[in-house]
This record gives structure tokens, sequence and C-alpha cells, in this order.
């Protein structure tokens, strides 16, 4: 108790991000690529507003009012440094050869049926000014751009508790206008608020959960409670270690309370399986508590042990947050270890024992049935090892048909009023995913170059030519708008100007007409080098963004040669990579998981053949799971991605326990391989499918959760867990009689 009071105080240091950012870690290339961009072109964090007339028309007065009213506020959130909407958007015109722009509905003017027709037939026509109304009029979209500080986990929190403040205190009557909140920030604060819900229903789901179904199968109460605590305390030591270690929680954390409740259940059931068995043989409290402590000390340690070695594997992802994960869930395995073997049997020791009569009578019953499931797996080994290898062969087959792709959006459902927002932005406004490009010079000034600027546009053309594309910002279109101002609107001139000079006085003329604040910084660097290209594409996996990324490319170096672009930058983008080197990296973290479980299977078991052997129950239930996932599902993304490598550390300690009783019966007690496979059965059989029964309900709990990564991570492990219960009941005893048999006669039952 002294050991949690000591970590527990490490709660208060505690702290927690929704920053998308933090899934990257500083070393990743295209990270690096977008802090340049961000650095070159200012930050792009966001705040928006969807305003959706429920008429489908922004163009009225009641709409375009509470369009203007909230640009005009939006000046005032949190880290706001530009605001841009229909009614700011600055209309350039030209007079006496000097360019002046003003707002088409300043806030000083009053808005008229007459000026909003005059508005509509300006916007359909202008293509900058179209990006802040849906294609068919009936969306329109305030837009603040913010530069949040680096140093302020709760800077995302901050802006939307502003943005929901401000809106409700704003007059408009919702029974005629829906507004959404979208943005990095909200999208960043929607997630935290997620991971805040499945935490409240979750975990007490999972207490109850245990509850219940620990007692149903044990039918004793103070063990059951027991566990409880047990679990309770592990959970305070980690969430303090974390907090001890400066650790900042992000989202991938708040599947850690539900990983170590069925880790530290899986130990406690083990030990008070023995206990009460022991008991039920007739012994005292204390001699059937040492016995316990003595049979399962070792098995336990090493499932420990193996169940860290998996989870530190996760160390190999390319996600920081999933590292976090794999650290912090080891040192729970650890931890719960340690209470198992010192904190439970010290507490039992000062309670009575349970009735022996109750509990003899009670788990007699689940002993004697897995003995008779042991005699009918010896007597049908072959058929049940032929058949688990045939399903494994074709899950193989199967497991190739998953997808390795990623989509953010889809981390959301239809339940998150951000998902909602985000459908709006799909389907009605130019999509929800943004791509950037630095599209180079390679020289100062050098988008004054006429040759430059006209392959740029050449560019922007095509982009808007391919699908997929909803709407492409280019600085481009604004030269071509200028020159055509110039010239006194004749459509002739909307053209690249061929005069270095006068593209370059046109652009500086347009750029001191520009009021401060809303100056070409987030498109143009300081050096006139380099361009922000912005394209906005409607939803697409990460495998469909990466080969649009190459297409691009591609065609843009075939055929616009004044033009060095770099790869796409933004989250969207920087996800699609990760998810591609993911799975790469994970692969080799299972490889090294696996051969350091062999090796310590095979020192603990001192049999290299038992060690080898184990590997098998051990690969068998992912591959199972997988390929069933290609059925359920078929789509494997970052959460489900890392489930291969932490179910290895779960899945091996049945076969640890297993095997341990199994090598107890041949080398201590002299049995041959049916006998000792029996033993097993009759032994560590009931603890195997409790647990396994706990841990397949715990993680099931998880598909309740509305966001994909917690859903989809509890459904595959879920799986995982069956199928190792599976493997191990009814594959592992025949690879022991096949390998393991030494030509003994078996046992007569």
């Amino acid at each position: 108790m002294l050991v949690v009071f000591a970590f527990g105080s490490g709660l208060s240091s505690l702290k927690f991000t929704s920053d998308f950012k933090a899934y990257f870690s500083p070393e990743n290339p295209q990270m690096q690529a977008f802090d340049e961009l961000e650095t070159d072109f200012n930050k792009q964090d966001s705040l928006a507003f969807l305003v959706v007339p429920k008429n489908n028309d922004i163009f009225t007065i009641e709409t375009m009012s509470l369009i203007r009213t909230l640009t005009e506020k939006s000046w005032e959130a949190p880290y706001s440094r530009r605001v841009d909407s229909l009614t700011n958007f600055l209309r350039t015109t030209s007079e006496n050869d000097e360019l002046e722009t003003d707002e088409l509905i300043s806030t000083d003017v009053e808005i008229t049926t007459e000026l909003l027709q005059s508005v509509k037939r300006y916007v359909i026509t202008d293509t900058l000014a179209k990006q802040f109304s849906s294609p068919n009029n009936n969306v329109g979209l305030v837009t603040v751009t913010l530069t949040l500080p680096a140093d302020n986990l709760g800077a995302s929190k901050e802006v939307v508790t502003y943005a929901r403040a401000m809106l409700k205190n704003t007059a408009y009557d919702p029974a005629n206008i829906d507004i959404h909140i979208l943005g990095t920030t909200m999208i960043n604060y929607a997630l935290e608020e997620a991971i805040e819900a499945d935490v409240a229903l979750l975990i007490p789901s999972s207490y109850l959960l245990i509850f219940v179904v620990m007692f149903i199968l044990l039918r004793v109460a103070s063990g059951t409670l027991l566990t409880i605590i047990v679990i309770t305390l592990t959970n305070i030591s980690v969430f303090g270690a974390i907090g001890w270690a400066g650790i900042t929680m992000t989202p991938a954390i708040g599947a850690v309370p539900s990983m170590i409740t069925i880790i530290a259940v899986a130990d406690c059931m083990h030990f008070l399986v023995s206990y009460y068995h022991e008991l039920g043989e007739g012994k005292e409290k204390h001699a059937a508590i040492d016995d316990a402590l003595r049979i399962n000390f070792k098995p336990m340690l090493v499932t420990s042990v193996t169940t860290a070695i998996g989870l530190l594997c996760l160390n190999f992802s390319e996600s920081p947050p999933y590292q976090d994960l794999g650290n912090v869930v080891a040192f729970g395995a650890i931890a719960a270890f340690i209470f198992t073997v010192t904190f439970l049997p010290a507490v039992l020791h000062w309670m009575p024992a349970p009735s022996k009569q109750g509990t003899s009578n009670h788990h007699s019953v689940y002993f004697s049935r897995m003995s008779a499931l042991g005699e009918w797996v010896i007597k049908h080994y072959k058929l049940l090892m032929t058949s688990t290898l045939l399903c494994t062969l074709i899950a193989c087959v199967s497991l190739f048909s998953n997808d390795l792709s990623d989509n953010w959006i889809d981390n959301y459902d239809d339940t998150y009023p951000v998902r909602q927002a985000l459908n709006i932005q799909e389907n009605d406004m130019y999509g929800a995913h943004f791509v950037d490009y630095r599209v180079d010079s390679q020289q100062d000034q050098g988008i004054n170059n006429p040759a430059y600027m006209q392959d740029l546009d050449k560019l922007t053309q095509w982009l808007m030519t391919l699908p997929g594309v909803g709407y492409v910002s280019s600085f481009s279109n604004q030269v071509k708008t200028i020159n055509r101002i110039l010239h006194n609107n004749e459509e002739a001139y909307y053209a690249i100007p061929d005069n270095r000079e006068l593209l370059s006085q046109s652009n500086l003329l347009y750029e001191m007409s520009l009021p401060f604040g809303m100056g070409l910084e987030e498109q143009i660097d300081i050096n006139k080098q380099s361009i922000r290209l912005r394209v906005i594409l409607h939803e697409m996996t990460s495998s469909e963004m990466l080969a649009f990324d190459k297409q691009l490319i591609d065609w843009a170096v075939q055929n616009t040669p004044n033009l060095s672009i770099s790869e796409g930058s933004g989250l969207d983008m920087i996800f699609a990579h990760i998810m591609q080197r993911n799975v790469l990296s994970l692969v080799q973290g299972t490889l090294l998981a696996l051969v350091l479980i062999s090796l310590l299977m095979i020192w603990v078991l001192k049999s290299v053949k038992l060690g080898l052997l184990s590997l098998v129950p051990n690969i068998f239930p992912a591959v199972l799971a997988y390929g069933v996932w290609a059925i359920l599902d078929g789509r494997v993304d970052l959460a489900v991605s890392i489930v291969g490598t932490m179910s290895l550390g779960l899945v091996v300690d049945d076969t640890v326990h297993f095997l341990s009783k199994y090598q107890l019966a041949r080398n201590e007690k002299g049995q041959d391989v049916y006998q000792a496979i029996l033993y097993s059965f009759r032994t560590v059989g009931v603890a195997m499918m409790v647990t396994s029964v706990v841990l397949t309900l715990g993680f099931a709990i998880l598909a309740f959760s509305h966001l994909r990564p917690s859903w989809a991570m509890g459904e595959l492990l879920s799986i995982t867990i069956v199928f190792a219960l599976v493997v191990d009941f009814l594959l592992l005893p025949g690879l022991l009689i096949m390998f393991d048999k030494q030509d003994r006669s078996p046992a007569t039952t």
C-alpha cells in the first residue's frame, strides 16, 4: 500500500493532449516537412463554422446577417489571427491603375435582397470567393485561422469552449439554421471528448462485467472483490507512474485501464482457481494459499514477462502514443503480477476461507468437465489438428485481402457532432481532406517569373479535372483575377501576364491593397520564392491519398519544368505515410517478440522442443483473427495494426500455464504425454477458460465505443483471445502427442 501511495501521488501531474501532431515523432520526415511548411507560411490551426440554412439558400437576409455576425465575433476568439467568410471577402477593383479592396458585405452596410443578389452573382463567377460557399449555395463557411501556443495543451479546448459560448450568445433561430463547429481545434478536442466519454462508460462497465462474470464462475464474493482491488491498485500505480515520468497522455492511452484490468484479472484468476481447488481437496487455508502460490508463481512471472515483452515491442511503432501505450501497459503487467503475489495472498491469510463444501461442489463440476474435454481432445487429436490447420491456412489466404489504409474521419461515427459537420463538408462543400504543397521556384522573387506562374496555373487547372478534387487554392487564380481587373475586367485578360515586370507590379499592387491581418503570408513565403498550393479532396483512404500524391508529382515533373514541388504535406498525408511504415515496423517488432518469447520459453521449460512448439499457439491466433477481420471489416488502420504485436503478449499466457503444468506432470509426476495433457486440462483448464472469457468480454466492451480506434481494437483483440483458447485446447495437445510422445503408450482413462 505504501508503494501504491508513492506512485499514486503522481496522479496530480498527469497531462493530456488531443493534438493529432502527437501521433508523430519529431524525427518523422513528413512531420519535419510539415513543420517547415508552417514556419514559412504560418501555422494552419483553425476553427470553422458551417452555417446551414434549412431552406438550402445562404443568400437570405437572415442567414447572411448571421454569417456577418459570426465573422465579427470570431476575431475575438482566443489566438485568432485571421477570419475569412463571404461577408468580409475582399473584392478588388481598379481605379487609375490602383487597386482597392472592399469587403463584399461590410459591417456598416445594410443587407438587402438586391445586395445579396449582386453578391451571389459575384460569388458564382469568382474562383476565390466560392471557397466560402458550397457549390449549391446551401452552406456558408466562416474560417478562423489561429496561432495556438505550442506549450499550451489545453488551447484547443479553450478555443472550442469560446466557440460554443459564442454560438450560445448569438441570436439566431435554430429552427431555420443549423451551425456546426469544425476546424483542427474542434477535431482535436472532439477526440478528447470521445476518450472522456469512453472512459466514463467503459471503465465502470468493465468493473461491473468482471465482477458479475467472476462471481458467476467462482461463486466466491471475497475473491471477486479482492480481484477488483488488485485491478484498482494496479491502475492507480500505472497512472501515477505516468505522471511521475512526465508522459503526456494521448487518446491512445484511453485503452490502458481496460487492458490493465484484463491483465490483472488473468493473474488473479490463475491464483484464485488454484487456491479454491486446493481448498476443495481438503487443505487448510494457509496450506492452500502456499500451494497456490508455489504452483503459479513461476508461470505467472513468465506470463507477465512475456506479456511485457510483447507490449514493449510496440516501441517499433512509428507513432509515439502507441509506443507509450506499450510501455505503460508493460509496466502495468509487471505491477499486476507483483500485487497478485504479495497483496492478494497476504489479504487472503487475514480473511476467513470460503465454505469448503460449497467451493468444492461448485468447482468440482468445472474440473470434471475439463477432464472430459481433455479426454475428447486426445481421442480426436488428429481430426482437430487437421481442422485447425486447415482453418488457419484459409485465414492466411484471407488476411491478405485486408486493406492497409487509414482514414481519420472514420474514427468518429455519426453520433459525434464533429462527424456530422465533416459529413456536411464532404457532401455539400469541397471535401474534408487538405493537402498542402510547397511549389518552389528555386530563386528569390521567383514567383514573379511568368514561366513559373504559368506552370503553376497549368498545374492548378489540371488538378481541377481530377476525380476526388473539390477545390484548389492557388495564388495563380488571384494573379489572373488581378490581371483582368487591371484591364477593365476584360475576360481575355484572365490569364498570367507574359511580362515579368507587369507580373511583379500587379502582385505588389495587390499585396499593398490588402488591409492589415489579411495579407499573403499564408500563401507566399517571405523571399517570394515559394507558394503554398492547397488541394481540398473528397474522402479518400490513406492508400488513395498516397496514389494521388504520386500522380500529382509525376505529372508536374513531366509537364511543369519550372516548378519544384515537394511531396504533399498536412496531417492527412502524414497519417497516410505513417500507416504504411507502421505495419512494416510492427512486423519487425512482432518477429523480435517471437524470438525473445521463444528463447524465454526454452529457458523456463528447459526444453528446446517445447519452446519451439509454443510458437504455434502464439502465432496462429493472430493469423486466424486477421483472416476473420478481412471478412468482418477489411481495413487495417493504425489502431488495428498494433493488435498483432499487442495480442502476442496476451495469448502467450495460456500457453505458458498449459505447458508449465504439462511439464510438471511429465517431470515431477512421471506421467506420459497423454496423462500430462489430462493433468493440464484438470489443473489449469478451468483458469484458462475463465480468464479467456473475462478477457474476451473485457475487450468486447470496447465495441460499445463510438470511436473506431477503441471498438476496432477491442473487437479484434476479443477475436484473437477466443482463437488463442481454441488453439491451446484443440491444437496444442495434438502437437504434444506428435512431437513429445517418446514412444509411450496412452494412459487408460
